[in-house]
């Protein structure tokens, strides 16, 4: 999704709405991405970003705080919350495949968010976003929410609908599953093949 991609104005005040831009351009592609994994949809993904930007145009007349790092975080929160109904509505992050076009997606949103990453740490992130989307659905969940969108424990386990205490649990195991496959004498391979996730275990 690009720019040109975003919904209509329509009625939306020209101030609204071109908040929303700046904000989709500087984590649109990130939060798009994330999103998909967790989804296991890159349309569906898509979806639930334009609705947050819709609410956030719509609704910055009542924002306080309208630095960047906070319209960022009003645009993660939002698009977290539209992207769980959609999941609870149609349980595609159980029933369904991952895309085929999920790692190209990932490279596009890599170069659009201005990473830079040598071929090979390209390589070996596209396939720890391959691992992670095969997660079962809720250390999917919550791995993305707090490595790729950096959500608290707090925030996870309100969007999640269950307890702080299980939220760890499914990063536990989450975390756990991504050490073992990617297993190694030297951590320095685990650490580039993980660090595009988010921070990793201890960081």
């Amino acid at each position: 999704m690009t720019e040109d991609d975003l919904p209509v104005p329509g009625s939306l005040e020209p101030q609204g709405w071109a908040a929303a831009q700046e904000t989709f351009l500087r984590c649109g592609p990130k939060l798009t991405t994330a999103l998909a994994v967790m989804l296991r949809s890159h349309a569906d993904a898509e979806d639930a970003v334009r609705e947050a930007l819709f609410r956030l145009a719509k609704s910055l007349p009542t924002i306080r705080d309208r630095s960047p790092q906070a319209l960022d975080a009003w645009l993660r929160k939002t698009a977290v919350r539209v992207a769980l109904a959609e999941r609870r509505r149609t349980r595609r992050w159980i029933l369904g495949g991952l895309p085929d076009e999920l790692s190209e997606m990932w490279r596009a949103a890599s170069k659009r968010a201005a990473l830079s990453l040598s071929p090979d740490e390209q390589a070996a992130a596209g396939e720890a976003l391959q691992f992670v989307a095969s997660l079962p659905g809720m250390q999917r969940t919550a791995y993305v929410m707090r490595h790729a969108l950096d959500l608290t424990v707090a925030k996870i386990a309100e969007a999640m609908g269950c307890s702080e205490g299980n939220v760890y649990t499914h990063l536990k195991r989450a975390q756990d599953a991504i050490d073992k496959k990617f297993a190694a004498p030297d951590k320095a391979p685990q650490q580039s093949k993980t660090r595009i996730l988010g921070r990793g275990r201890g960081e």
